[in-house]
Parts: C-alpha cells; structure tokens; sequence
C-alpha cells in the first residue's frame, strides 16, 4: 500500500482521540526503518488546553523495563556483571529473600518473587495517587521473604525484579540510575527530552498531565463530593520515587530514536550482538523458551517476529510493538489510565491495528474471537444452566463473580481481572487462549455443586451466598490488627451489620472496605468494580479466641503470608 493511503488510514484510527476536551495520545509510526508518522491528538493539560505533540512528556510506564534491560546488557558486556550472578552477591539486603535468584532470573521474569506494587496497594492499602520512596520499595519487597515459585521454573510477569536491576545497576556502577541511563543511553542517542524521575517535586516541562475518570480515583473517599459540573475526570499521578521498572518520562520523537537504535545499535561497543540479546527470549529451567527477553515479550505476530511492551500507571499508558525482521514499529504515549483498554496488542488495540495496517493484513484480520464468539451463542443454548453467582475455592478463599453479557460468560477473580469462558460442550467451558479449562459438576438433580478449574493444578469452585450474623458475634473480631513485618496495622468495627476494616494511616485507605461472612471466620468484601472482591480469613489461637487476619485470595503473590496480629 502507498505510504499516504497508509498515513490516512492510520489518522482516520487516531482520530478518536483528536478532542479538544479530552486526553490524548502521541503516536509514532515506522516502516522499513523510515519515519512514516508522528503525530499528537487530544489535549496534554486539560487546564489550559495545551494540544500534544511529538515534544509532550509522559510517564512510559512499564515501557521503562526494557531501558533498565539495556543497562544491564551494557555492564555485561564491559564485563561488570554475569547472567548467572547471585543477586545477593551485589545486594547485601536481599540475603534473607527465600533462595538463589539470578540476574538472568529478574531479567526474564522467572524469580518466583512476589510483586511489590501487589504488596503495597493490595496488602498495605496505599493508593494510586500516593507516593511511595525507595525505602519504602526496599521495605515491601525484602518483606516478601518467599517465592510462589521456584526461580527458572516459570514465568510470571511482575515488577520488583526490574526494580531491582535498577538497584544492581547503582551498586556496581556506584551512580545514580538516573545519571547511568543519562549518560550511557540517553546522551548518546539524543533523546534530550528523556530522564528517569526519582523526585516526585521535579519541574518536568512540556508534561502531559496524567487522568483517570473520576470515580476511579474517588472510589474509597469516605466521603461524596459535590460536583456541580458533573466531573468526568480527575488528575491522577503514580508519585513512585524509584525507578527501574518504571519511572522513565520520555516524548514520541525520543522514542523514535530510540527504536532506531535497534537496527543500527550506536551503544556501548555498537555490537548487534547486544540488539539480539535485548530481543531474544529467556529460557525455563527445562530449556523451553519463557516468552519474555529483556524488558520486551517476544513471540510471534502473522509469521513476523515480534517483540513488544505495554504498561499503565497512575493517569498514563503506553505501548511499544517492533517487527524486527521489518524494521517497522508503532509507538503510543497517553496521559488516560483506561487508554491501554484501547492502544494494547494484546487487547486488539490500536497498535495492533497499525502494525496490520503495515504488514498488509488489514483486510484479513484474524476474526477467531469473533467466530468463536458465534460459535458460543449457538452452543450456548445447549448449556440449560445459569453460571451467574459467586463461588469460592474454600482452599485459597479466592472468589469467582460469574456474570453473563450477551450469551457470553465472563469469570472475574478477587483482583478485578475478568476472564471470557468459551462453551465446548459436555458441561466444559475454556478461555480463549484455551489455557483454562472450566467444568461444572452438576448433582443429580441438575443443581450445580461446583466448577472445577484446571490452570497449573486443579481448584474446585463452590457457589456461596454471603451470610449475616448479629452484632454479638461480629464483635469476636473488633480491634486493631498490625502486621510487624510491614509496619502496618488495620482496625476492624462494626457498622451497619457489617466489618468495616480501615488502615490506621487515613491515606492508605485503597483497602478500606465493609465485609461480609462467607464461610466461618472467612469474610468477603463487598463488590467493587476498581479493584474486586478482597477476602480475609481470621484465625483463632488455643483459646478459641480471635488473634489475627490475612488476606487469603492472591495465589500469585501468597500474600496470606502477611500475618495482621491483633493487638487490642
């Protein structure tokens, strides 16, 4: 296709985004290694109405891990680190963390160590909105002192391992991260508008402004607020202060600079061999490939090599896909935390779409979901029963919501992650990617009794309905709750018929909700559409009396192991 067909098409796929009263993105488009797009929509500051454009500055977000990958590749190739490196080695603090973890663990995301973003919105409460220091990171991650997995196992993907690499980073090169990225990435490609902050107060000019819609960002307020223009919108921005798995501010014109210098590397000895190993994938413990290279996922895009990173934070999202056989790239910055709904690979988004467009596909898109889709309405009636309801795994007391939207089932976890079940007969429902499968067990009266999940292992489902008990015996569980290892304590009260538990620090109010019982001394939160259902399991000591809580339902970073003491 000629290049200006191209170019109209990819401005006719932005062109929602071109609104003078709303958030937008910044896109750069290559092909063939030529700069074919580059282009701003929708407003950087809502304020003053200041437009974006190839200079505005975002947060990159998780784009950053494949920076803080290059900086490692960069001091193994000088010959300051090794692959194979015990991270305890460089950081003394990480000693006491459950077990050998290499460099090549955290590069390819197979540590097994829990995420420390999970530690602290999901344990600590702390919100969005607020920040979070260094110390702050050290003390969440090194509290962790398990693994979910053992190291080389598997591959999860999570953000403490970046973070740190970027400790790694200042230890053997004895700089800031900020100054080594400065002057060994940054300078030499020219990307002048680039920096790493690790100082919440900076003055960043030309910042696009970060926004979320409103309830978003006021979903746990204790209490409302008048609107009397009916506010849609809120400025909303991550205030973390330590980089490596994010942090990295950047323009559209850097980042095309930075994309260039994956077919001409211009860094340290300007070796390919260091573009092939940012781009090729990690390997297992038994020697299958992992699906994750440095800071980049790696696969495989209509019979093209692709390698690609998304991420969102806090007002921000952002994209990156490459075809590296094509030297061809789309590249998205945006200041609204739902435009990676939108802009992602994965999700069919935006990029997507463009790198399509690029490689002539667009007038044979892959409509699998959607045929896949038709199949189901037609099955589906074969399947007489209505899945709607909550269940819960009594094991891990992690809850199902199972809601049905236009013949299709959708499977929402304790985490607000939300998954579409495909009907393949005999009681079986399956994922899309087929990597769930979903049986229902029936008695024999045709009632369900449970749906059993096979994912890794096998978990069993029950349907619960949440119970109500009298004020006498939800005050067994008043009192305040502190966990040591965390410096955080929790109360618990009454109120309503109901435990409303709330974090003794008001800002950290993220986990701030009202329970109801579920099974014995087990209590669901009530639902909610930002962050789902949170569960907590009471424990007893010998007495028969009340002695402290845990959050029981995230398998992926045993969170459990957070003991609350109760104290008073």
């Amino acid at each position: 296709m000629e290049k200006t067909k191209i170019v109209a098409k990819i401005n006719e796929m932005c062109k929602k985004y071109d609104r003078k009263d709303y958030p937008g993105i910044a896109v750069g488009v290559v092909e063939n290694g030529e700069i074919i797009f580059n282009k701003g929509y929708g407003e950087a500051n809502l304020d003053y109405n200041i437009p974006i454009d190839e200079n505005t500055v975002f947060h990159a977000c998780s784009m950053t891990k494949q920076f803080t990958a290059a900086y490692i590749a960069l001091l193994v190739e000088e010959g300051k680190l090794s692959l194979d490196q015990d991270v305890s080695s460089i950081l003394q603090q990480f000693k006491n963390c459950g077990g050998e973890v290499t460099i090549y663990n955290l590069l390819y995301m197979t540590n097994g160590i829990p995420d420390v973003y999970d530690t602290a919105y999901f344990v600590c409460g702390i919100r969005e909105d607020e920040g979070i220091t260094r110390d702050e990171f050290w003390r969440y991650a090194m509290a962790c002192d398990w693994k979910f997995f053992k190291p080389g196992e598997r591959c999860s993907y999570g953000n403490t391992g970046y973070f740190l690499l970027g400790q790694i980073v200042e230890a053997v090169t004895q700089m800031s991260l900020s100054q080594y990225a400065n002057e060994h990435i940054f300078k030499p490609l020219g990307m002048n508008s680039t920096f790493i902050r690790d100082d919440r107060t900076k003055i960043i000019k030309n910042r696009a402004v970060g926004y979320s819609n409103y309830d978003y960002v006021h979903f746990n307020d204790s209490y409302k607020r008048y609107t009397s223009r009916n506010d849609e919108l809120s400025i909303n921005e991550e205030n973390v202060e330590v980089g490596g798995a994010g942090q990295i501010w950047t323009t559209i014109k850097d980042l095309l600079s930075w994309n260039k210098n994956f077919y001409n590397n211009r860094l340290g000895t300007g070796s390919s061999e260091l573009i092939k190993f940012i781009t090729t994938s990690g390997v297992l413990n038994n020697g299958k490939e992992c699906g994750y290279g440095c800071g980049l996922f790696v696969g495989e895009f209509h019979g093209n090599k692709i390698v690609h990173h998304g991420g969102w934070a806090g007002g921000y999202s952002a994209y990156y896909a490459q075809l590296p056989e094509k030297k061809s790239a789309v590249i998205i910055l945006g200041n609204h935390t739902d435009f990676m709904y939108d802009i992602g690979f994965e999700n069919g988004g935006l990029t997507k779409s463009i790198l399509e467009l690029l490689i002539g596909y667009e007038n044979e898109r892959d409509n699998t979901e959607e045929k896949q889709s038709d199949d189901i309405n037609i099955n589906q009636i074969e399947f007489d029963l209505n899945l709607s309801g909550e269940y819960i795994d009594q094991e891990s007391s992690c809850l199902w919501n199972i809601t049905k939207k236009n013949d299709v089932y959708y499977v929402e976890d304790s985490l607000g992650n939300s998954t579409k079940i495909f009907y393949h007969g005999n009681s079986v429902f399956k994922s899309a990617d087929k990597d769930k499968t979903y049986t229902v067990v029936k008695n024999n009266k045709q009632v369900i009794e449970c749906i059993k999940l096979q994912d890794r292992g096998v978990s069993m489902f029950y349907p619960f309905h949440r119970k109500k008990i009298d004020d006498f015996k939800l005050k067994l569980y008043e009192g305040s709750y502190c966990c040591e290892k965390l410096n955080v304590s929790y109360n618990v009260k009454i109120d309503n018929g109901k435990l409303f538990i709330s974090n003794d620090n008001l800002h950290n109010n993220a986990l701030d909700l009202y329970y109801t019982l579920a099974i014995k001394d087990t209590f669901i939160s009530d639902h909610n559409s930002h962050i789902g259902n949170c569960c907590i399991t009471f424990s007893r000591d010998s007495n028969n009396e009340i002695a402290s809580f845990s959050y029981r339902d995230d398998t992926q970073t045993l969170r459990e192991n957070f003991i609350f003491e109760k104290v008073r």
